[in-house]
């Protein structure tokens, strides 16, 4: 078993197609028949070391999300679409940031993200 396959099947969390695909990429072996057959290699063994790349990169940012020092920046992105507009941004010191605000933008001190101002009032969160 090749260290690839070893690090994409300790991914937890990840789809399975994408855990299969970092699987497949990890255990190819380079084909030394003739090159009629050459030629009808499959895309995942020309583009391994891309594959094993992506695989990488897709790893660490799903463990971003987790660590608390990051994951207020890797998280953003994720809001602002789960939203459809810039979240509203809830932090420990300041109470909430609505993006017309001087100063909005994600930091140290970000707590979480909101999409409306009423969800905000909820909570009893001063501007």
């Amino acid at each position: 078993m090749t260290r690839a396959s070893r690090l994409c099947e300790n991914i937890a969390g990840m789809p399975h197609n994408l855990l299969s695909l970092c699987y497949t990429a990890g255990n190819m072996k380079k084909s030394s028949q003739n090159k009629a057959t050459a030629t009808k290699l499959n895309w995942f063994q020309i583009h391994k070391k891309f594959t094993i790349t992506l695989c990488v990169f897709v790893w660490l940012y799903f463990m971003s999300l987790f660590v608390p020092i990051i994951g207020a920046f890797t998280q953003f992105p994720l809001h602002v679409v789960r939203c459809g507009h810039l979240p509203i941004i809830v932090d420990f010191k300041n109470g909430y940031k609505l993006p017309e605000d001087w100063g909005y933008g994600v930091g140290l001190y970000t707590k979480k993200f909101v999409c409306t101002e009423a969800e905000v009032r909820q909570e009893g969160l001063s501007h």
